[in-house]
C-alpha cells in the first residue's frame, strides 16, 4: 500500500531528550513497570524514566559497542550483547552485573527474552541463534544455524522469527523444527530482512527492508502468505520496528532519519518524528503515549503520540487530564491564583511538597469545591423577581445557607452551630479547623490545639518551637487564608 503522507508535516521537536551518550545510541528498551530505560551504544546507561537523569552507567563491556539489549517480562533482568560475542546478564533494579557469558564469536545483533521468561535468545553474525536457560545460563539444545539480525519470539512463545540476509525463518520452540521459510524483503536483490515485530496476538508477523526495499511487510501467521501490499513511507533501511502496547500503533526507525508512526488497521502513517541524523532503534512507553527513538546524533528522543490515536484508557485520562486544567473555583480567592490562570488544584495546594495527600483525598476536595461553586453560581442566577419576604423572615444569604450546610450537626439539631472561621494557608498542608471543635472528634482540629508542622533541623536540638496559630474573627472571609469550614 502507497501511504499517502503529502498532507503529514514531520514533527521535529521532541518533548523531551536525553543526552550524555557520546556515541550513537544504538538500541533502546523500557522496564516493564515503566519506571527505567536502558539504552545503548559504546555505554550502556539505565535511566530513570520520570525525573530524566541517568541511574547508573553500567559497565562490563569495555568500550565495545552493545547492539542489542532486552528486559525480562518480569523486569528482573536485563540483558545485553556487544560486537565481541559478549553476553552480560544484569540486575533490572540494581544495574549489577549477574552473569557474563562469552556467547558468539562476533556480533550480538538481537536478544529477546521468551513471553514466559524461561529462555534467552541470542543471535549473531556468526550464523548461530542460541537458546540459554536464564536459571543455569547453560545451552538449551545445540545452536540454531540461522542468524543474523533480528530474533523475536511470538506472543505465546510456540513460535520463534529470525530474519537473516537471505529469508526469515520460523521455529516451532517446542520441536526446534523449521516450520517456515519466508523469502520476504529479499526477494528483492541485495535486500536484507532487518527486523521483526509480532501483532499482540500473535496473528501477524511484521518485517522491515533495507536501502533497496524500505517497506514493512505483514505476513499471516496461520498461512504465511504476505497480507495486502507492502508499507511504503521510508527511503533508506529501516532500522528497527515496535509494536505499542495496546497493539494498534507500530513505529519504524530508519536511516532516513525519520520514526514513522503507523496505524495497524490500515497501514497508514500517522505521524512522522524528525531526527538530525540516522535513527537506529524505537520503543513505546509502557503506557503508549511516547515513542522514545535514538541514532547518530547521540540522543534519546521522546515523541508524544498523537491524542487521537491513543490507546481507549490512556486517551481518556489525557481528557479528563484536560479538563481537569479547566476546573476552577470562580469568585474564591486561593493564594497565587488569578481568575483567569488555570490551575492544577493538587499541585497548587500542595506546592510539590512530600506533604501531598493520596489522590482521591485530592479528588475529594476538588468535589467539594465545584460543589459549592455551582451552588454558589445557582444562587447568584436566581430570578431576580422573587416574592418580598417580610421583616419577620429575613432572606437567607449565600453565607448563611453555607454555614447551615456545614455546620449542622445531623441529630443535634438544638446544637449550636460552630462559628465559619479564617484559617491561614500553608504550602504543603491544608488546616482544616472549625472554632470550639470537640477535642474527641478526630475528624476536626481545634484551633487552640492546632501546632503547624515546621521544617526539621539537621540537628535534633535545635528544632525550634512552634507556635499556636491565631484565628481571625469568626464567621468573616475578608483575609486571604483558604478557609474550610467542617462539621462532626
Amino acid at each position: 500500500m502507497a501511504t499517502d503522507t503529502a498532507d503529514i508535516v514531520p514533527i521535529t521537536t521532541p518533548i523531551r531528550v536525553f543526552e550524555g551518550h557520546e556515541e550513537s545510541v544504538l538500541a533502546v528498551a523500557v522496564s516493564p513497570d515503566g519506571r527505567r530505560m536502558i539504552t545503548s551504544g559504546k555505554t550502556l546507561r539505565l535511566w530513570d524514566l520520570e525525573g530524566g537523569v541517568v541511574l547508573k552507567n553500567m559497565e562490563g563491556h569495555h568500550g565495545s559497542r552493545v547492539w542489542a539489549v532486552a528486559v525480562s517480562q518480569d523486569g528482573q533482568l536485563i540483558a545485553s550483547g556487544d560486537v565481541n560475542g559478549e553476553l552480560i546478564v544484569w540486575h533490572g533494579e540494581t544495574g549489577q552485573v549477574a552473569q557474563a557469558i562469552k556467547a558468539h564469536s562476533t556480533y550480538i545483533r538481537s536478544l529477546d527474552f521468551s513471553p514466559n521468561d524461561a529462555v534467552l535468545a541470542t543471535t549473531s553474525w556468526d550464523n548461530t541463534t542460541k537458546l540459554y536457560s536464564t536459571q543455569t545460563w547453560q545451552l538449551e539444545g545445540d545452536p540454531i544455524e540461522c542468524s543474523d539480525y533480528c530474533v523475536r519470539y511470538s506472543p505465546s512463545g510456540n513460535l520463534l522469527a529470525i530474519a537473516t540476509r537471505w529469508d526469515i525463518k520460523i521455529w516451532d520452540t517446542s520441536t526446534r523444527k523449521l516450520i517456515a521459510n519466508l523469502e520476504a524483503h529479499s526477494t528483492i536483490s541485495r535486500v536484507a530482512n532487518f527486523s521483526l515485530a509480532w501483532t499482540r496476538d500473535g496473528t501477524r508477523l511484521l518485517s522491515s527492508g533495507s536501502r533497496d526495499d524500505p517497506t514493512i511487510r505483514e505476513w499471516d501467521s496461520s498461512t504465511w502468505g504476505q497480507v495486502g501490499d507492502p508499507w511504503k513511507g521510508h527511503t533508506d533501511y529501516i532500522n528497527a520496528i515496535a509494536m505499542n502496547p495496546d497493539g494498534t500503533l507500530v513505529a519504524s526507525a530508519s536511516d532516513d532519519n525519520h520514526v514513522r508512526l503507523w496505524r495497524l488497521e490500515d497501514r497508514r502513517t500517522i505521524a512522522i518524528f524528525k531526527h538530525t541524523s540516522q535513527v537506529y532503534c524505537a520503543t513505546f512507553s509502557i503506557d503508549g503515549k511516547h515513542v522514545l527513538s535514538g541514532g547518530n546524533d547521540k540522543k534519546i528522543s521522546e515523541w508524544a503520540v498523537p491524542g487521537d490515536h491513543l490507546p481507549d484508557d490512556a486517551a481518556e485520562e489525557q481528557a479528563t487530564n484536560e479538563n481537569s486544567s479547566d476546573d476552577r473555583v470562580p469568585h474564591t480567592e486561593i493564594p497565587g491564583q488569578g481568575q483567569d490562570d488555570r490551575i492544577d488544584y493538587v499541585n497548587r495546594f500542595w506546592g510539590g511538597t512530600d506533604d501531598r495527600p493520596d489522590t482521591s483525598l485530592s479528588r475529594q476536595c476538588l468535589e467539594l469545591l465545584k460543589r459549592l461553586s455551582t451552588f454558589a453560581r445557582t444562587r447568584r442566577s436566581a430570578p431576580s423577581s422573587a416574592p418580598p419576604v417580610s421583616s419577620e423572615n429575613p432572606p437567607i444569604t449565600f453565607k448563611a445557607r453555607l454555614q447551615h450546610l456545614l455546620t449542622r450537626r445531623p441529630g443535634h439539631s438544638d446544637h449550636a452551630a460552630s462559628r465559619i472561621v479564617n484559617v491561614p494557608f500553608a504550602k504543603g498542608k491544608l488546616r482544616n479547623a472549625a472554632a470550639g471543635a470537640p477535642t474527641n472528634d478526630d475528624g476536626c482540629i481545634r484551633d487552640e490545639d492546632y501546632v503547624p508542622d515546621l521544617p526539621t533541623s539537621p540537628d535534633p536540638d535545635a528544632r525550634q518551637s512552634s507556635t499556636a496559630a491565631q484565628v481571625n474573627n469568626a464567621g468573616e472571609h475578608e483575609s486571604r487564608g483558604l478557609c474550610f469550614c467542617l462539621y462532626s
